[in-house]
């Protein structure tokens, strides 16, 4: 885990989509070095592709669960925590994080949209040491949810960014 600067405002910090496959062609999973647990009254699996299949989960408790510890990376260029991800209306996604040694702590929760999109929570700390992500029913309805990437953003540089004109108008030939 490390932040790759994707922007002069952002950096990915764990990706969650597969690379190349392994030299015995089995797919890379993305999820090394993580445990991940299901509550025990859930049915729910996942893929090692970031792909999470519930079909039973209790409404208020983490259905699936996602803990990685040992980390070692650098954030204090940065003041915020992003999550992109697919999660359906009945589901909310919880991102914990700990810093300088310390037990992971809420950072993000936000409910899902049906749709991929970018999740932004806060981001308390100095050197990110562990990572936990909840995924969260409303209800208990199946799901299926795809996580992409764990990042951090700094609000003001890409508050900046974004005032920019764009250089790609109607008229640009690469349209």
């Amino acid at each position: 885990m490390r932040a790759v600067a994707i922007n002069e405002a952002e950096a990915i910090i764990e990706p969650f989509w597969t690379g190349d496959k392994n030299a015995d062609d089995s797919v890379y999973d993305v999820f090394e070095g993580y445990r991940i647990a299901a509550d025990p009254e859930a049915r729910a699996s996942h893929s090692p592709t970031a792909w999470f299949t519930i079909e039973k989960a209790v409404p208020g408790r983490p259905a699936m669960t996602l803990e990685k510890s040992g980390c070692d990376v650098d954030v204090r260029d940065y003041d915020a925590s992003r999550l992109f991800a697919c999660i359906p209306r009945h589901y909310a996604i919880r991102l914990h994080a700990g810093f300088d040694g310390g037990a992971p702590r809420p950072v993000l929760e936000a409910r899902g949209t049906d749709t991929f999109s970018e999740f932004t929570g806060s981001l308390p700390g100095g050197r990110l040491t562990a990572l936990r992500i909840e995924m969260v029913p409303h209800e208990d309805k199946p799901a299926i949810i795809e996580l992409v990437w764990v990042g951090v953003v700094h609000r003001e540089r890409e508050r900046r960014m974004e005032a920019r004109p764009s250089p790609y108008t109607p008229d640009w030939p690469g349209r």
